[in-house]
């Protein structure tokens, strides 16, 4: 009997951190219960010869590794090893090449993605605001930058929402269907996220939507986000275009605060009813979208210094880092540096000290 090679991992070179270029994703999510199949194959460019690791929670178990899409047969198999979060996988390749692994997986749901009944109607829910490795298998290290494609189930009578566009919905036997998404912007892979429920959708512009529970909806798209297009609009003047093809606001069961990044904007459900949101926390959630690759509390204050803005009509009144560049720069600047800041984000340059140097670029 062949088994997974679960001592692999004394037998292999150390994994290293390669770089993730792209991640096409299947997720499957359970009519009952909180099971969730998964099916995900990353493209990497290698920066060495060690194997190729990802990090998967322990609750999900790893049922097929493929390399390169060679198939497994009866007399060659693909080896990795599997000890606690490390999905570890060895090759014979070199720094420098491009490598493939497609990581079959299943499992009971949890940290940051929830399955189960929201008010009677099903729903699910998957992030990166407390580690994607809960749902997703993800390299080690800091978060890296990847394009991703999506294909997730759902019922028939539910809607399914990713980063990126739709490309096309296919109708499965059994009421249910597949949403195909394509993200082709380079976004954190903390900030990818899916979500499937009861949604009603409005359009608010060819580039913005909000995703609500159908008896919110009107409330929603006539209270916070009435305004929510001019604010992509009023940024963009700013900060530059904005880096994803399109903003979607999301109401999610399970969420313990708003995360924004990767073209989403997703917000606990219950904050999604009259008084449960105001307009400066949307115009905060639309501003994160151009540093959802800073340093995490840097890009929230960003955000909540351009959403303070907005909701003023002027610049606020800004003690710290932000204030004092302002104050010294002047408003001309100190804007350009915010747009340079922006755009070396991207680059993976997302720290304070990439901020005073952005602002010195700015001058």
């Amino acid at each position: 009997m062949i088994m997974p090679l679960l001592l692999l991992l004394q037998a292999v070179p150390a994994p290293a951190v390669h770089t993730a270029r792209h991640y096409d994703i299947t997720l499957v999510p359970a009519d009952t219960g909180t099971h969730l199949l998964g099916e995900v194959q990353t493209s990497w460019t290698l920066r060495s010869s060690e194997s190729v690791a990802a990090l998967l929670d322990s609750s999900m178990r790893v049922v097929r590794v493929l390399v390169d899409g060679k198939p497994n047969t009866r007399i060659s198999r693909t080896m990795y090893g599997r000890s606690g979060q490390d999905v570890v996988v060895p090759h014979q390749k070199v720094a420098g090449d491009s490598i493939s692994t497609r990581i079959r997986y299943h499992g009971l749901v949890g940290g940051d993605a929830w399955l189960g009944d929201d008010r009677g109607t099903r729903a699910f829910v998957a992030g990166g605001w407390s580690g994607s490795q809960h749902w997703l298998p993800v390299p080690p290290g800091p978060p890296q930058r990847v394009s991703a494609s999506f294909q997730v189930q759902s019922p028939l009578t539910h809607r399914a929402i990713a980063n990126g566009v739709l490309t096309g919905i296919d109708t499965l036997p059994y009421d249910h269907a597949t949403w195909h998404y394509r993200l082709d912007s380079a976004a954190p892979l903390s900030s990818l996220g899916v979500a499937v429920g009861d949604y009603a959708v409005t359009s608010l512009a060819p580039r913005v939507e909000v995703w609500s529970r159908p008896a919110d909806s009107a409330w929603a798209a006539g209270g916070p986000f009435r305004r929510a297009a001019e604010m992509v609009e009023h940024l963009s003047g700013i900060l530059g275009p904005l880096p994803y093809p399109r903003l979607v606001h999301v109401a999610v069961p399970a969420l313990p605060a708003p995360v924004s990044g990767g073209g989403l904007a997703l917000y606990p459900v219950d904050r999604f009813r009259e008084g449960g949101l105001d307009e400066t926390a949307v115009a905060r959630a639309t501003a994160r979208q151009w540093f959802d690759g800073a340093d995490g509390s840097l890009a929230d204050e960003i955000a909540s210094w351009l959403a303070a803005e907005w909701a003023g009509g002027k610049p606020p009144r800004d003690p710290g880092r932000l204030g004092e560049w302002r104050t010294r720069l002047g408003e001309a600047a100190f804007r350009g540096g915010l747009r340079a800041f922006a755009e070396s984000q991207r680059q993976g340059r997302g720290s304070a000290e990439d901020l005073a140097a952005a602002m010195q670029r700015g001058r």
